[in-house]
Order: structure tokens, then C-alpha cells, then sequence
């Protein structure tokens, strides 16, 4: 069976941006680099998120390109989101609109009706007026019925579109998350590594104990800044409850 699943978000799912673990391979290149590092004392005090060796900012900068990638493909699913969503948004607002029609014209009507004398026929002569008032007032509600019920419609078609309105908001909030996860669990893969090379030039290079090392000081590998930021696509769609009535 072929797979509903869009081939671009089936690409995010696979994406190999992150090792599954952290391997004796990939521990092994980490010491050695950590070892020829501080045989060459080639660590000096790094501002900011800058790293003391060269190796060090290596991690830095692959872990910054790793979260890129992780955010370039979610932008994408995001936009396809986006564009689902402000289709429905453009149907509600025309339901809204045919609504608010709906109702002036059975408004306009009714007052027409009542404004209007009543018109007598010659079968009606003999019945009370009451009897031919209720009489136009079921003529009248007749002429109404077809427009209520385009009415009723409308709003059966708003509450579906609310609700799947809703269902891609959660769908931005979720693939939001889960892209902020993937570029925290990038940075601390990262973090690992850096520590395994730190751990290996501090036993080639001792710190002095009169003097901070560059080593003991430097900055952790960290995620990109925007982690930290609210969510930049849920913002640009209006609250359900908020924009439609719920």
C-alpha cells in the first residue's frame, strides 16, 4: 500500500542529521583530536559561543548547519500547513459573509411583511383577524425557510472548517516542538562529543591550578538561538475561537 504520507515529510522523518548514538568510531576520532590538540596546547580563551580549538569549533559549527537543515525542511512543511490553513480561513470568512447576507435579507423581509397591510381574500372574509395574521405569518416564515436554511449550511461548513482550521494549528505546534527537540538533541549530541575531546586535552595538557584553563571555561555547544523563540508560524494564524467563534 503507497504511503499518504508526503514524500518531503517522510525525507524529515529519515533525515540522518542526528546519529542514533554515540559510537566507539566516532568517540574514538573525538579523543584522538582532543589528544593531538592539547599535545600541541592549542587552546586559548573563546567569547560567546566560541570554542578554544579549532576541533572544538568544528562541533560548534556542525551542530549550527544540522539545526539549518532541521529548520529548512520543517519551513517546508510548514508553509504546505500554512497554505491549508488560510484556504479554510478564506472559506469561513466567505460563510461568515453569506451569513450575515443570509440574515439581513430575512430581517428586510420580515419588517417588509409587517410594515405591509395585511391583504384580505374574499374566502377570508368571514374568519377572524387573528386567523389572517397567522396566515401571513406562515407565508412569510415559508419564504424564510429556504434562507435559514442556507443559513444551517453555512454554519455546518464553518464548524467543520473551524475544526480542521484547528487540526493544522496543532499540526504547526507539533512540528514546531519537535523541530526545537531535534536542534536540542543535536546540540547535546554535539555537547558529548565536545566533552569527550575536552576530557582528552586536559589529560595531555593539565591546567595549572594558579590559572583557569580554556578548557574548564568554555562555553557548552549549544542550540541556535531561535529555540528559545515562540512558535513563528502559529503566530501568523488568527486563534480559532478568537477569529471564528470556536
Amino acid at each position: 500500500m503507497k504511503s499518504s504520507t508526503p514524500s518531503h515529510v517522510r525525507a524529515l522523518r529519515k533525515s540522518s542529521v542526528l546519529p542514533r548514538i554515540y559510537g566507539p568510531f566516532t568517540r574514538y576520532w573525538d579523543t584522538r583530536s582532543g589528544r593531538l590538540d592539547g599535545d600541541a596546547g592549542l587552546a586559548v580563551q573563546a567569547a560567546d559561543r566560541g570554542q578554544p580549538t579549532h576541533s572544538l569549533g568544528r562541533l560548534q559549527a556542525e551542530t549550527d548547519e544540522r539545526c539549518e537543515l532541521n529548520y529548512r525542511r520543517a519551513v517546508t512543511i510548514a508553509v504546505e500547513i500554512m497554505e491549508r490553513a488560510r484556504i479554510l480561513q478564506n472559506r469561513i470568512k466567505t460563510d461568515l459573509e453569506e451569513i450575515a447576507r443570509l440574515r439581513e435579507q430575512i430581517t428586510q423581509m420580515t419588517e417588509e411583511a409587517e410594515a405591509s397591510p395585511v391583504a384580505i381574500a374574499a374566502t377570508e372574509r368571514h374568519l377572524p383577524e387573528r386567523a389572517i395574521l397567522s396566515r401571513r405569518q406562515r407565508e412569510t416564515a415559508a419564504r424564510r425557510a429556504p434562507l435559514q436554511k442556507k443559513i444551517e449550511s453555512a454554519q455546518e461548513r464553518i464548524h467543520a472548517d473551524s475544526s480542521a482550521l484547528a487540526e493544522e494549528r496543532g499540526r504547526l505546534e507539533i512540528l514546531w516542538d519537535g523541530t526545537v527537540s531535534r536542534a536540542l538533541a543535536i546540540a547535546d549530541f554535539f555537547e558529548r562529543r565536545a566533552n569527550s575531546q575536552a576530557r582528552a586535552y586536559l589529560r595531555r595538557n593539565p591546567p595549572e591550578k594558579s590559572q583557569p584553563h580554556p578548557m574548564n571555561t568554555r562555553a557548552p555547544i549549544t542550540a541556535p538561538e531561535w529555540v528559545h523563540s515562540a512558535n513563528p508560524w502559529i503566530e501568523q494564524l488568527p486563534a480559532v475561537s478568537e477569529e471564528f467563534g470556536g
